[in-house]
């Protein structure tokens, strides 16, 4: 007699392998039943039945579950016992992440649950990841460069779990052709998952930060969570204690939870909408008002300090303006009048720079980026502290501070707020410094160098002396050591790349003025420790405001001698040249050399205050759009030239006594 059609049907559908059709972990998750049910072996069967009906046998008849059946959620397949042998190992093999086989259930006889490493594990791991992520993007006590990481980290692991839904689902292309691509691409265009990725991508490739567009995020992640927990670990006094009723609560308002969703992306499509219509209208108005193109990042403002130095704030309002990463964004000063004074002396468009009467006001501009302050050193670490507390990068003119306490202090409050701070050594952007080192320090063309000297000098005008900050013990009271010192014991520095030395200790030739203030100085720079040659290093420096002008940088190795005599301002905004000896003998009689210097010249694009705003506002661009950290190597160069200035200014103090590091 044959066999029962119906009967047939049901053992090939108990025999069926559910575990590794991804499409059964996917319509488990989505049915809405009570936790004490989806336990009961009885319950997952059916519905295993009916998956069975839905995508593999349509002819299979399912019933519905008896209303009279026995729980089994303490010992599910407890009872099978008395089942055949084919039903007994197809549920072994169908339990999958719902439930355990008979054995496992009967030898352990405990309630724990087997964890394995398969797709909704992976889920739920990437999920529960992306979930802590974004609510430490949302909690306002986390500091703003931690938030903006892990606002980025929160798209990506989205975008990844996105992905890898997909790939889970529908696999790749059945072939690598045109039409088999846009079969596959067809297939997957309208799933959630898809709308997911895109959604992410589009937050992961944009400098906007809109926390509430992590609302669709945090519902997604906290539906996955709730269900994997649910489903794995509803017999855990653990779960039961604390998160049945949340996860209860999460899968009960999938509805609720769907909407609010829907109205996050909806606003956020708003927003964007409008963003791209403002942004056209500015592009529109840059492209037929604008005498220049602006760049798209603007990140530096100028910062008016006192008017006797309007040549250096002049000169860096130049230097914003020429680099292609910057906008001169807004001008500061103590008084509205002086403000738009330097705006109209400078040629500079009010419709397009905004002009404060206060530093207050520039600070509190939520469209700054980063402040330049060439204003007293007495008053750096007061407002570059403030701006760094407001999410300024801060470019100060040297001298960064008055002490090595003070530049800590500013230094402190742009790392702990996750700023920029760099100084005006403008000289260490330009292309021939990095030429000099790649030539002959890298490549130990002048060897060991044992002897470096610098100057740098000037002769101002008379009322300088009467009227000029730099003379003034109250404004600036490091004077000439400060202003014109700190090139040239940066330049020590750099040529050791920046070790510190062992001693500093001030020459005689000390020149005060009546306030007190230092306006001529000479120091004595010694490296006793020898370098891998045995050769040790002694440098010195002069700094006055009463030579004619000089900005020598000279050094001598064991192989050869470097000269500069325009190392702080090139002769040329276009080039500049270096000039190096090396094996230099004198000939017989000693009546002449036995080779000339050689003269390499080196090609600059831009003047060298605007390769520094460049490479400044590169670094702001990093931060806010790529979520980098500030490079600590300006403030760590910064740092140690004060070291030097504050040596050096101890001793002057001390009687020129040596002072030791």
């Amino acid at each position: 007699m044959a066999e029962d059609p119906q009967k047939q049907k049901s053992v090939a559908a108990a025999a069926y392998d559910y575990e590794n059709d991804p499409r059964w972990a996917d319509y488990w998750s989505n049915i809405l039943i009570p936790p004490h049910m989806a336990s009961r072996s009885d319950v997952v069967d059916h519905f295993k039945r009916k998956f069975y009906q839905r995508y593999i046998d349509p002819d299979l008849v399912v019933e519905s579950i008896s209303s009279g059946t026995p729980s089994r959620s303490s010992k599910p397949f407890a009872s099978s016992s008395t089942s055949s042998a084919a039903n007994d190992g197809a549920r072994a093999r169908n339990a999958g992440s719902t439930s355990r086989s008979s054995r496992q259930s009967a030898a352990a006889g405990s309630n724990t649950t087997t964890m394995r490493w398969d797709r909704q594990t992976i889920q739920f791991s990437v999920n529960a990841w992306v979930f802590i992520v974004a609510v430490l993007a949302i909690i306002p006590l986390v500091t703003r460069s931690l938030s903006n990481r892990a606002y980025l980290l929160s798209f990506m692991g989205t975008a990844c779990s996105s992905l890898y839904s997909l790939y889970a689902l529908y696999g790749l292309p059945r072939a690598w052709t045109m039409q088999a691509i846009q079969v596959h691409f067809q297939s997957i265009i309208a799933t959630k998952d898809f709308i997911y990725f895109i959604y992410c991508l589009t937050f992961v490739t944009s400098h906007l930060c809109l926390k509430f567009a992590l609302i669709p995020i945090l519902c997604r992640a906290l539906e996955h969570v709730a269900k994997f927990l649910r489903r794995n670990f509803n017999r855990s006094t653990l779960y039961r204690k604390y998160l049945e009723d949340p996860c209860l609560w999460v899968e009960t308002n999938t509805t609720t939870l769907s909407i609010l969703s829907s109205h996050a992306e909806i606003g956020v499509g708003f927003l964007l909408t409008c963003l791209l219509l403002v942004s056209f209208v500015l592009l529109l108005k840059l492209m037929y008002h604008a005498p220049v193109a602006a760049c798209y990042h603007q990140s530096v403002w100028a910062k008016i300090g006192r008017t006797v130095i309007p040549l250096i704030q002049q000169k860096l309002a130049r230097a914003i303006n020429l680099a292609p990463n910057s906008v001169l964004h807004a001008i500061g000063s103590r008084s509205i009048e002086k403000a738009k004074r330097f705006v109209t002396v400078n040629g500079l468009d009010p419709q397009w720079v905004k002009i404060y009467g206060s530093y207050e006001q520039v600070v509190e501009d939520p469209s700054v980026d980063a402040v330049y302050m060439p204003l007293p050193t007495s008053l750096h670490v007061h407002w570059a502290v403030m701006a760094a507390r407001n999410g300024k990068h801060v470019l100060v003119e040297k001298p960064a501070a008055l002490d090595v306490g003070e530049l800590d202090r500013i230094v402190g409050a742009c790392e702990s707020n996750g700023v920029q701070f760099m100084d005006g050594s403008m000289w260490l952007h330009h292309p021939r410094t990095a030429k000099m080192k790649d030539m002959f320090f890298d490549s130990k063309l002048l060897g060991d160098v044992n002897y470096i000297y610098s100057t740098s000098t000037t002769s101002p005008s008379p009322e300088f002396f009467e009227s000029d900050i730099r003379v003034k013990g109250n404004l600036d009271a490091l004077g000439a050591l400060g202003d014109l010192g700190w090139y040239c014991l940066g330049a020590v520095l750099w040529a050791k790349n920046y070790q510190l030395p062992s001693v500093v200790t001030a020459l005689p030739d000390v020149t005060r003025n009546s306030d007190g203030v230092i306006i001529s100085c000479s120091a004595s720079i010694q490296y006793k420790e020898p370098s891998a040659a045995g050769a040790t290093t002694n440098a010195i420096i002069h700094c006055s405001f009463l030579s004619d002008t000089s900005m020598d940088l000279a050094m001598t190795g064991s192989g050869g001698s470097l000269n500069l005599d325009d190392f702080i301002i090139p002769h040329g905004e276009s080039s500049a040249s270096i000039e190096f000896t090396k094996g230099a003998k004198f000939v017989d009689l000693h009546i002449g050399w036995n080779v000339k210097p050689e003269k390499v010249v080196v090609n600059c694009e831009l003047p060298q205050e605007a390769l520094m705003v460049k490479e400044f506002a590169r670094l702001v661009a990093g931060i806010r759009t790529s979520a980098l950290l500030p490079d600590p190597k300006w403030p760590e160069i910064s740092r140690k030239t004060q070291m030097l200035v504050d040596a050096v200014k101890k001793s002057v103090d001390l009687g020129c006594e040596p002072v030791y590091l």
